[in-house]
């Protein structure tokens, strides 16, 4: 069943060894590309590896799995001469992987997937789940994919479970006479996407941003400058309710999203608003009192070191300041997370009027903004996050990590564990949550070691963030 944003992430940064036991089915593969060329797959080893064979490798392994990305840019070249062929060797990144992959990059404005024009970025098969954390996928063009016979979305193609936080998705474009520019969630799809930025990317039929088939959620979206044919949602399509475009039912929920400034009207199809939307023109039909619908959105792009919009930030005076409601509340399924794009807090006082609102977008707007795009928040409250350590210890030869994770009464923490030196993850496991508690006991090993724990449970959780540091 999909995750329906039942996460919360923890990177915690820590100053002693660890290394984690857990039973051989529970066990998972790290992986830490070595190289951002992408030479024809012959295996991801330890001293050679590209992000493809990464991918590879996770897909033919069992268990759940971690790719960690560094704050540099990745380049899809392996493309097969006259297209047409799809196979995990060429074009885009094939995700089969049924036990969640995990795609964790430094920020959306350092860890860059560019795919060239080759193929789309990511095409994620039915029944796979791919979680993309912290990155951008730029100039995908999709090809042919035969499994499927689609020729939908430019960055990535969704049949299976996608979940898509804090990250962008720039300059993509759809196969000719097919949809998605950005993403296509298809028909089996399900998507939930947090705090991502979609722009200037483009289609000859349905979706410049978006185009959705399956059921799809958007929390502190912002999808701004996508193009489409007039009628056909050069932000958001959605089947249900649309007309010439190739799905013709689908779910697409928006909250705190806004919708700005794309091309010949915003959206195509019935859009299901959750309130605390912000459109440019009425054709998202936006109708919850504390939708905004205004010429003005307010916003400026920010850019990464190659020129790329990475990040919509809020000017002064925005109506999309404060205006996106309370924190995210599971009973309703509304509201904001802890963190924005950029490793904001949420919320802010962005207006001065005292009271902490969140904004609406995927930025958080501060007076004096000047930040970077960081995996978490550097410093917040930490009744905010989700998931949380409550206290560390060594006894025995081991540490113990031991917490809770707020409402998810049940579920798992899996952990991945760096080492300085060493390549990919030194040790992964798992352990169960009982009564929102967790506990993990961790022999050690050396004295430097980073460790990543996700959660996902039954709580609906937004993703989270928390950084700290731990001395042994």
């Amino acid at each position: 069943m999909p995750l329906d944003r039942r996460l919360a992430v923890a990177l915690l940064a820590a100053l002693c060894g660890l290394l984690l036991l857990a039973p051989a089915a529970a066990r998972a593969a790290g992986y830490t590309p070595t190289r951002t060329d992408d030479p024809p797959p012959d295996g991801c080893r330890p001293d050679d590896c590209s992000l493809r064979e990464a991918v590879i490798a996770a897909n033919a392994g069992g268990g759940f799995d971690f790719i960690q990305l560094g704050a540099t840019r990745y380049t899809l070249t392996n493309s097969t001469p006259g297209g047409g062929v799809d196979a995990p060797t060429d074009g885009d990144l094939d995700v089969t992987d049924t036990s969640d992959l995990f795609l964790l990059g430094a920020g959306a404005n350092q860890t860059v997937i560019d795919a060239l024009g080759i193929d789309r970025g990511l095409d994620v098969a039915p029944g796979a789940r791919l979680l993309v954390y912290s990155l951008q996928i730029r100039n995908g063009a999709a090809r042919l994919d035969t499994r499927t016979g689609h020729w939908h979305g430019g960055a990535i193609h969704n049949h299976g479970y996608l979940g898509l936080f804090w990250s962008t998705l720039v300059g993509n474009l759809a196969g000719p006479a097919w949809g998605g520019g950005g993403l296509t969630n298809a028909g089996s799809g399900t998507a939930d996407l947090s705090d991502d930025t979609i722009t200037g990317n483009a289609t000859s039929r349905c979706g410049g941003g978006i185009e959705n088939g399956g059921t799809l959620k958007a929390f502190n979206v912002t999808l701004v400058a996508n193009t489409a044919p007039p009628g056909r949602g050069p932000g958001v399509s959605n089947g249900t309710g649309s007309s010439g475009c190739f799905f013709s039912a689908g779910t697409a929920r928006l909250n705190n999203t806004i919708i700005a400034n794309n091309n010949d009207g915003n959206c195509a199809g019935t859009i299901t608003t959750a309130g605390h939307n912000l459109a440019t023109d009425t054709s998202c039909a936006l109708s919850a009192p504390t939708d905004v619908v205004t010429s003005a959105p307010g916003l400026a792009p920010l850019l990464d070191g190659s020129g790329y919009v990475w990040l919509y930030r809020l000017l002064a005076g925005s109506p999309a300041i404060d205006r996106g409601g309370l924190r995210w509340d599971p009973a309703t399924d509304t509201g904001c997370g802890p963190v924005d794009e950029a490793g904001t807090a949420r919320p802010e006082d962005g207006n001065g009027d005292g009271l902490a609102v969140c904004d609406i977008g995927a930025h958080e707007y501060t007076p004096g903004f000047v930040r970077g795009n960081r995996f978490v928040a550097l410093r917040r409250p930490e009744g905010r996050a989700r998931l949380r350590v409550m206290a560390l210890r060594r006894a025995g030869g081991a540490l113990v990590a031991s917490g809770s994770t707020g409402r998810g009464r049940t579920g798992t923490v899996t952990a991945a564990v760096r080492a300085p030196g060493r390549l990919g993850l030194v040790a992964t496991g798992r352990a169960v949550v009982r009564r929102s508690r967790y506990s993990l006991r961790v022999p050690l090993r050396g004295r430097r070691a980073t460790i990543t724990l996700i959660y996902s449970g039954d709580a609906q959780a937004r993703p989270a963030a928390l950084k700290r540091a731990l001395r042994p």
